[in-house]
C-alpha cells in the first residue's frame, strides 16, 4: 500500500463524536494522526477520543456548538495548543434542519440555524485554522451532501446550505493554493449513520432501509460511515497531493442512476 504520509500530522474534526466524523477520526488515528474531536455532544466526543487513546494514538476532545463563533475559536485554540499546531481540518458537523419542509414552509429561525451550523461554521473553522495550515501546508475537507448537487424537494434549507459548502470549498481552494493548502469537499448520499436523530439515538445502530428501497441503490446497499471516511482519508493524504477544489460524490451511484425514481416512487 502506498505511504499516505500522514504519520505525525495533527487534525481537527468537527462533529467527530458519531457517524462520519467518528469513522474519520478513527481512520486517521490508525495512520498515526493526532486527532482533536469536536462535538456538541461532549460525552460522544470524549468516548471517541478515549477509544483512540486506548489504541495508542493521541486524541483530545472539546465540546462546542460550532454555530457559536467564540466556541469555535476556543476549540481551535485548545486543540492547537495541545498538539502544537495543525495540518488537517475536517469540517464534518452539520444538522438536517429538522422535519423536512419545502422552501415556503421554512421559517426564518430554522433557516438561520441551518446556515449557521452547516455553512457559517465551516467558514469560521477554515478562517480560524488558516494561520496554522499556512505555515507548512495542509488539507481541508468540508462535508457537503448529494443534496447540494441535485436538491431535495423537502429539504430546502439543508440543500442550500450544502450547496454553499461546495462553493466555499472552491473559493478557498483558489485562494489558498499558493499557501500550499488543498481544500476539497465530499458529498455523501444516504449513509447509515444516526444523522438527524437526537444525541442518545445517534449512538445506536440505525434502522436498515426498507427492503423495497434497496432496488434503487445500484450497489444494493446504503452507504456506511467508513465509505465516506476512506475518501476523506485519501483527500487529506499525500495520495491526493494534486487534488484541490473538488467535490466528490459518495452515494454508490444513487444520484446518477436512481435518485429521481426513488423520489418519485
Amino acid at each position: 500500500m502506498a505511504d499516505l504520509q500522514l504519520a505525525g500530522k495533527r487534525a481537527l474534526i468537527t462533529g467527530g463524536g458519531s457517524g462520519i466524523g467518528r469513522a474519520t477520526a478513527r481512520l486517521l488515528a490508525e495512520e498515526g494522526v493526532s486527532v482533536g474531536v469536536v462535538d456538541i455532544d461532549d460525552d460522544a466526543a470524549e468516548q471517541v477520543a478515549s477509544e483512540i487513546s486506548r489504541s495508542g494514538a493521541q486524541a483530545v476532545f472539546f465540546q462546542a456548538d460550532v454555530a457559536e463563533e467564540d466556541q469555535v475559536a476556543r476549540s481551535i485554540e485548545a486543540i492547537t495548543a495541545k498538539f502544537g499546531g495543525l495540518e488537517i481540518l475536517v469540517n464534518n458537523a452539520g444538522i438536517p434542519g429538522g422535519p423536512w419542509t419545502t422552501l415556503d414552509q421554512t421559517d426564518a429561525e430554522r433557516w438561520e440555524r441551518t446556515m449557521a451550523v452547516n455553512l457559517r461554521a465551516q467558514q469560521l473553522y477554515c478562517r480560524g485554522v488558516f494561520p496554522y495550515l499556512s505555515r507548512a501546508g495542509g488539507a481541508v475537507v468540508n462535508n457537503a451532501s448529494s443534496a447540494a448537487l441535485a436538491g431535495w424537494p423537502q429539504a430546502a434549507d439543508y440543500a442550500v446550505s450544502k450547496a454553499g459548502v461546495v462553493m466555499l470549498t472552491r473559493q478557498l481552494a483558489a485562494q489558498w493554493g499558493r499557501h500550499g493548502i488543498r481544500v476539497n469537499s465530499v458529498a455523501p448520499g444516504i449513509i447509515d449513520t444516526g444523522f438527524g436523530r437526537g444525541p442518545a439515538s445517534r449512538r445506536q445502530p440505525p434502522a436498515p432501509p426498507a427492503e423495497r428501497d434497496l432496488k434503487y441503490f445500484p450497489l444494493g446497499r446504503v452507504g456506511h460511515a467508513e465509505d465516506v471516511a476512506s475518501v476523506i482519508l485519501f483527500l487529506v493524504s499525500d495520495m491526493a497531493r494534486y487534488v484541490t477544489g473538488e467535490c466528490i460524490l459518495i452515494d454508490g451511484g444513487l444520484l446518477q442512476m436512481s435518485y429521481p425514481a426513488l423520489l418519485g416512487r
